[in-house]
């Protein structure tokens, strides 16, 4: 049996219903050359409530032991995908159904690329899932603004696999913000753009669940390795919600 296309990395623990949803949205892709590879990042194990979903698609189910964080899980998806592309999909994000299509299409199509992204809708939800408001996140790539706001949500890219030869992997000392110093450190080896069309819903929870004191000092502290790294101005923590506030892209 040949090679899927595209390896798509589903990073979870312990959210069924939304896993479920973003599933869903996956199966209603027009483009269906992939696999799905979700990573348990060591919550109970989901196969018994997702596994119907291997009658749509191939679909690989990784347990982790042990909580690692999303980088961790993103890198134990890579290391068993099979495709030539790769694309990430959070657990709690949707794709509309022409998303993998018009970034696959893209790429094969504009070789020098070697990442492209989506514009998104940035979306403020209640617990039960219901939209408070929306806003449109999409911005040209930029070397300079990336280097001060991180506008690239990870839901929204596909990229050629074999560029992680040079860039590596996530890293996995980081409990936030790995997203973002994995894309500065792919906009340091290789051309990335934006495609402009809305395919990717990101849904961010209004309550204060992100929002302890701990979580915050963790963010805090990648924020100043990444300021270290790439010899950044003093970053602000921002969710995708404010970033979107910052650049207000009307849907």
């Amino acid at each position: 049996m040949p090679n899927p296309a595209v390896s798509i990395i589903i990073p979870t623990k312990n959210r069924i219903p939304l896993l479920s949803e973003a599933l869903e949205s996956v199966s209603l892709q027009s483009f269906k050359n992939f696999e799905i590879i979700v990573v348990n990042d060591g919550g109970t194990d989901p196969a018994g409530e997702i596994v119907h979903f291997s009658k749509d698609f191939k679909l690989k189910i990784i347990n982790q032991k042990g909580s690692k964080g999303c980088a961790s899980a993103r890198n134990k998806g890579i290391e068993v995908s099979k495709g030539k592309y790769l694309a990430f999909l959070d657990d709690d994000d949707l794709w509309l159904p022409g998303h993998l299509e018009n970034l696959f299409f893209f790429l094969e199509e504009n070789n020098k690329i070697s990442l492209a992204y989506s514009d998104c809708e940035v979306q403020r939800i209640k617990e039960n899932g219901k939209v408070i408001e929306s806003k449109g996140l999409g911005v040209n790539f930029n070397i300079q603004d990336m280097l001060e706001n991180d506008f690239i949500p990870p839901s929204s890219i596909i990229l050629r696999k074999n560029c992680l030869k040079e860039t590596g992997f996530f890293d996995e000392s980081m409990g936030y913000s790995e997203d973002w110093d994995f894309l500065l450190k792919c906009a340091s080896k290789f051309n990335m753009t934006r495609v402009p069309v809305t395919s990717t819903i990101i849904r961010l929870r209004n309550d204060a669940s992100n929002h302890s004191s701990k979580i915050n000092e963790e963010r805090i502290r990648c924020l100043k390795l990444i300021q270290k790294r790439y010899n950044t101005a003093e970053l602000d923590v921002k969710t995708f919600w404010e970033v979107a506030c910052h650049y207000e892209k009307k849907l």
